[in-house]
């Protein structure tokens, strides 16, 4: 698990270096904002979490293949009585120590369910898209200043 850390630190290392190349700015100036805003690059955790959500999206909202037509569950089908988070998605199956925490289907489930409403609810692909990069270019911008 270090070593995943340490690797995303270099590449976002290499994604600041890039911008500053890009934005002309000095190497101890502060460049997030300009990530964030004016080129609206991700760093590498949210840039996964961007891809996850994408793919969970099309997974979700398209149900056109049928390997994956069963793949995600919502709240309201495993329970019969109504739950206030009837329309999540269900992790429906224990984890034995760390594994299944790891798994996409887990971090796409978690993903997805901590997403603004506005956001889940969007109908088109493109739209979803649009409205989660900027949600989060928005949180990338608020925990690099601090504002978690």
């Amino acid at each position: 698990m270090k070593q995943h850390k340490k690797n995303l630190l270099k590449i976002e290392r290499v994604i600041r270096s890039m911008a500053r190349l890009v934005t002309g700015k000095g190497k101890y100036e502060t460049i997030t904002e300009e990530v964030s805003l004016d080129l609206k690059w991700l760093y590498p955790k949210l840039l996964n979490e961007y891809k996850v959500l994408c793919l969970t999206y099309k997974l979700v909202k398209c149900r056109n293949i049928k390997v994956f037509m069963d793949y995600y569950k919502r709240t309201s089908d495993t329970h019969s009585y109504p739950a206030t988070s009837g329309n999540r998605l269900s992790i429906n199956y224990p984890f034995k120590g760390n594994y299944g925490f790891g798994t996409f289907h887990y971090r796409s489930i978690s993903f997805w369910n901590n997403l603004p409403k506005k956001i889940e609810e969007i109908k088109s692909y493109a739209n979803f898209k649009i409205m989660l990069k900027q949600n989060l270019l928005k949180r990338q911008l608020r925990i690099h200043n601090g504002n978690f």
